[in-house]
């Protein structure tokens, strides 16, 4: 199974198991190849790879390649001209000395499809401005250049993730502080103004049970650190981090009334890190605990 989106700047490209190609190059793009899932054969330049969801490779301009998807295997590719992109600084002088790259295999996914679909939208309304997909596509395979050797794109910084919320410290109150700073108890979740922060917002409500980073939501909005984080403020009334626990506790609400699944359970598939972690952040949004909202249904 093939998918593929072309633009004038950027490919991208989604193949699965039982894909295998012939050898080739491309003279002035920069491609990356991204497994997802299962194993991946790669030869590039006569060298040997053996790739896995995670760990993905760069194909300079003019390299040697080519690939086979093993069974239940699933790859994504990325290609951007080479003048679109930075190379990255290396040691020896030579830009891409450093071929194996770490990545977010379920966060790449994630932002295919959204990508995917924004192209697809485009095609299908006859639409040729796709200059905001394209610059997404490629701050992200500059994310993925630029990370040093053997560390993931974009990694998260401390006090900045998301996913797993570690400015929630059992023993520290400010991060209540912040959640309650949000706004009243069972209010909803806001919607983003400008087309630019929707990508973002569609982003988070995809993959709000996974680890989101700032960095990660900035470069879908085409923003800075700060200037993203001041925008979605203005546009939502929230900062992210409170946005994404509006989103985990309003699923929540849905799985507490809907199921008869354990607090225990709901806790980790929405991406908390423990039941009493999620039990404060429920008692502060939702302005009660978990076991009372179900009682009401």
């Amino acid at each position: 199974m093939e998918m593929m989106f072309q633009t004038g700047a950027v490919e991208l490209w989604r193949g699965a198991e039982g894909f295998a190609n012939t050898p080739h190059s491309h003279e002035d793009w920069v491609q990356l190849t991204l497994p997802v899932q299962g194993s991946c054969e790669f030869i590039q330049d006569g060298r040997a790879w053996g790739l896995k969801p995670g760990s993905g490779l760069v194909q300079p301009p003019r390299a040697l390649h080519h690939f086979r998807l093993e069974k239940g295997a699933s790859v994504i590719i990325l290609k951007c001209r080479e003048d679109a992109v930075a190379a990255p600084a290396a040691s020896s002088g030579h830009p891409y000395e450093n071929m194996a790259k770490s990545f977010d295999a379920e966060a790449l996914s994630r932002r295919f499809r959204i990508w995917s679909g924004q192209l697809m939208k485009a095609q299908l309304a006859g639409e040729s401005d796709v200059r905001g997909t394209e610059r997404e596509i490629m701050a992200y395979m500059n994310g993925i250049l630029s990370a040093a050797p053997g560390t993931e794109a974009r990694q998260e910084q401390p006090g900045a993730g998301l996913a797993g919320f570690p400015l929630l410290d059992p023993e520290s109150g400010s991060a209540c502080a912040e959640i309650a700073a949000g706004g009243s108890s069972g209010s909803a979740v806001p919607t983003a103004a400008s087309p630019c922060m929707q990508k973002v917002v569609d982003f988070m409500k995809e993959g709000y049970a996974g680890r989101i980073t700032i960095e990660e939501l900035a470069s879908i909005a085409c923003l800075s650190r700060f200037h993203f984080i001041r925008s979605f403020r203005a546009e939502t009334g929230l900062t992210p981090y409170q946005y994404l626990l509006r989103l985990r506790i309003e699923k929540a609400k849905d799985r507490l009334s809907r199921s008869s699944d354990s607090v225990s359970h709901i806790s980790a598939e929405l991406g908390f890190s423990s039941p009493s972690q999620f039990y404060r952040s429920f008692q502060k949004l939702a302005g009660t605990t978990p076991q009372a909202y179900r009682s009401r249904w």
